[in-house]
């Protein structure tokens, strides 16, 4: 990437002219493109209200497209979510799951894709909880836990505590063999890192737009392989969940599509925002994008490693994504993490380290100054 390109994307970006911003983990700035769209969204139905309703629906069907091609979905597949916790607790609750049954979850998953499957626990459905070996969560460490009484394995693409990227393919492959689905949140990767799941064998992802996507707040969407669609049912259900929902039917016809789990009246500006972002996206590629974060992530650890500064956990680099946990210089991380805000750095404290999670759009010196901060003990 070219420094004019990212002075460009940045100038998009005014938030980051406020600070020096590495908290893309947490919630992310949305930027003047995404604004301008949402305000489209809106100012439809205050101008042109008479043609709104047919416009949104061709934008709506225009983000769920660009969703599934940036996440190797197939046509028909992508659904709109509020958030990751709705999207989790809609599959959660329509797999049936029976007494004797159990889900697989890592112990120390974000609580968005741990909490729904807790309640599933009242039906007498076992929650199965995985320790990470090492910080990471792998097909061997799972494998003990799957058996045919295994309905789903749920986890994070990314891991919010220590940015250890799961590998999801061989997960999917013990999976399938048990007869379980592999559920997987991807929204601290998708947006920054490539995720094809129809390669890697997913049967639902969910994201939220907030992150990594840099989408607005409230927004986001689940996508579903042929045999999710066949296992989970809708169990949140409206009017739009069925097929010719204006002829305002009394019977529960579920759409072919995944469109049945969206059962009301949408986000409009939200979606409008999102599917802007995914055009960007589509319009820098990620492959483009996940060089530019793991080159920064690089940059990171070999100059934390010059300084003797040390990562909570130390991955390969396939492992890597855009989050770095930093072990703090001092005993006291809430010192160090309200140093760096002090200099303008806005980083997260997770787990008693500091959180740093840089995009596409920061600078190498930016990186720099971080160390700087943490080597003045």
């Amino acid at each position: 990437m070219s420094s004019d390109e990212v002075t460009a994307w940045r100038a998009d970006t005014p938030f980051l002219r406020t600070c020096t911003f590495l908290n893309h983990a947490a919630i992310a700035p949305i930027s003047l493109s995404v604004q301008r769209a949402m305000m489209r969204g809106t100012e439809n139905l205050v101008a042109v209200m008479a043609r709104s309703s047919a416009e949104a629906q061709a934008e709506y069907a225009l983000g769920r497209a660009r969703a599934a091609a940036l996440v190797g979905a197939r046509d028909g597949r992508v659904a709109y979510v509020q958030n990751t916790s709705i999207g989790m607790s809609m599959v959660a609750l329509g797999i049936d799951a029976a007494p004797g049954e159990n889900v697989v979850v890592p112990e120390m998953d974000f609580p968005s894709n741990f909490l729904p499957w807790l309640q599933l626990e009242a039906r007498g459905v076992e929650v199965r909880r995985v320790a990470a070996a090492d910080g990471r969560i792998t097909a061997d460490r799972l494998a003990a836990c799957i058996d045919r009484r295994t309905r789903v394995v749920a986890l994070s693409h990314v891991q919010y505590y220590n940015g250890y990227k799961v590998d999801p393919a061989p997960i999917a492959e013990l999976c399938h063999r048990a007869g379980a689905l592999l559920v997987v949140d991807g929204t601290q990767s998708v947006g920054a890192m490539s995720l094809d799941m129809g390669a890697a064998d997913i049967d639902v992802l969910v994201v939220a737009s907030h992150k990594w996507l840099m989408g607005p707040v409230g927004a986001g969407f689940m996508a579903f392989s042929d045999r999710a669609m066949n296992a989970v049912q809708p169990r949140l259900v409206g009017w739009l969940s069925v097929k010719d929902p204006y002829a305002f039917n009394r019977t529960l016809d579920f759409l072919d599509t995944a469109e049945r789990f969206e059962p009301g009246s949408e986000n409009c500006a939200g979606i409008y925002g999102l599917s802007q972002r995914l055009a960007t996206i589509q319009e820098i590629g990620i492959g483009r994008i996940e060089r530019r974060v793991l080159s920064l992530v690089r940059h990171l650890l070999e100059g934390m490693e010059a300084s003797g500064l040390e990562p909570t956990v130390r991955l390969g680099e396939g492992e890597r994504s855009g989050i770095v946990l930093i072990r703090p210089p001092s005993p006291d991380p809430l010192a160090v993490h309200q140093r760096l805000a002090r200099n303008g750095i806005v980083t997260s404290l997770r787990g008693g380290a500091i959180r740093v999670s840089p995009h596409y759009h920061n600078t190498f010196e930016e990186l720099d100054a971080v160390l700087e901060v943490l080597r003045a003990r």
